[in-house]
């Protein structure tokens, strides 16, 4: 519940778009279990507006990207702890296995800034390009071992490839799309890209090799894409689409594509050991039974 109850207090305060952002808003992917039927909801008042989260391994802290810099929320208390000046426009976050690095997509300022959770301090900054305005806003992802961090650079639709140890850019692919949203196999070796081109009617979802950072293939989406989350398996993928008020939900092993209705405006998605969550504008989380592919409501805040 305690990821709920933090998960929830960003959707309230994450309706609107940053100023001069577009209006998209990042994945949230939690990976604690979260009860299948509603339950009590407690509410954690935020100092901005939310963009992303990130849960710490033990479950006790939650960091909050927003356009006031990054909150440290201590979820035992149910209060902002602290606030970490990280950059510009701190958009989007990922941290870790072992709770020690943060990595931060920054919007405006085109950089990736590393933070040490332990000391709440910038550890250090990496310069992707000089700041430009984006079609949609950066996604970050980590691979599984924390070797390597997967940047959608939304600027020039590009997927940046970082080595966490050295810090260095060491992969820089066109993507030929606007990049949305980002996710890497449980096992490391397939990122996943989701997006859309020109007008963005609809979308693909761009499978990648995640050491060369190549696109492998491409699997059509009804819908442009809000935020990507996959199966703890790596089996499937759920990708958000706030335009049709849709999940797809993407069959990776064979690419068949199936639909399921949600509330308007999903703009978020995240998982638990067994289900997939969609977070709509309305502030309402829907879980998703992953055998049966059918929506049934959590939860709603008021």
């Amino acid at each position: 519940m305690r990821s709920l109850a933090i998960i929830i207090a960003l959707a309230a305060l994450s309706c609107a778009p940053p100023a001069g952002a577009p209006g998209r808003h990042a994945a949230a992917d939690t990976t604690t279990s979260a009860p299948r039927a509603a339950g009590s909801i407690s509410t954690i008042a935020l100092s901005g507006q939310g963009t992303a989260i990130a849960l710490t391994p033990d479950g006790r802290r939650a960091l909050v990207t927003t356009i006031r810099g990054v909150l440290v929320v201590d979820l035992d208390a149910g209060r902002v702890a602290t606030t970490i000046d990280a950059g510009d426009t701190p958009q989007a976050i990922a941290i870790d296995a072992q709770g020690r690095y943060a990595w931060i997509a920054d919007f405006l300022s085109r950089s990736v800034i590393a933070l040490d959770v332990g000391a709440n301090a910038v550890a250090g900054r990496i310069p992707l390009a000089e700041p430009r305005r984006a079609v949609l806003t950066p996604a970050i992802a980590l691979g599984p071992d924390g070797g390597r961090v997967y940047v959608l650079d939304t600027a020039d639709e590009d997927l940046v490839v970082i080595d966490t140890a050295s810090r260095r850019v060491v992969r820089d692919q066109y993507l030929d799309l606007h990049p949305g949203a980002v996710a890497v196999a449980p096992d490391g070796r397939v990122a996943y890209v989701a997006g859309c081109r020109l007008s963005c009617i609809d979308g693909d979802l761009l499978v990648v090799d995640a050491a060369t950072a190549a696109v492998t293939r491409r699997i059509h989406l009804p819908s442009a894409p809000y935020a990507l989350v996959l199966t703890p398996d790596g089996r499937r993928a759920y990708v958000a689409h706030g335009r049709d008020a849709s999940v797809s939900i993407v069959d990776l092993a064979n690419d068949t594509v199936r639909s399921a209705a949600v509330d308007p405006h999903p703009v978020a998605a995240g998982r638990d050991v067994g289900s997939s969550l969609t977070l709509s504008r309305t502030s309402v989380w829907r879980l998703t039974d992953l055998s049966k592919h059918e929506p049934l409501p959590v939860a709603t805040a008021r």
